[in-house]
């Protein structure tokens, strides 16, 4: 196998994981779905939740301090005190 066969193989795996990774995702989205609606209060949410409700959408990287805050926040919420 030269280098060129072995990195399409290796890209084709790649995107086969990927595409995987989608269908495990909107499954366990449906199951959610699901559930949600089954326990769902009509009165007090008249539409039904759908898949993609569950589904994480991607995020921008936070900035270092937006980081900096964040976990300021969260030392401080759990009783924690911030140095410096």
């Amino acid at each position: 196998m030269t280098f060129r066969e072995f990195k399409i193989y290796f890209e084709q795996q790649i995107k086969a994981k990927q595409d995987e990774k989608k269908v495990d995702e909107r499954f366990a989205a449906r199951i959610c779905s699901i559930i949600a609606n089954v326990n769902r209060d009509s009165k007090k949410k008249p539409t039904p939740y759908k898949e993609d409700d569950f589904i994480a959408k991607e995020r921008k990287p936070m900035s270092r301090e937006q980081l900096k805050t964040m976990l300021k926040a969260i030392t401080i919420a759990h009783g924690g005190e911030v140095r410096g």
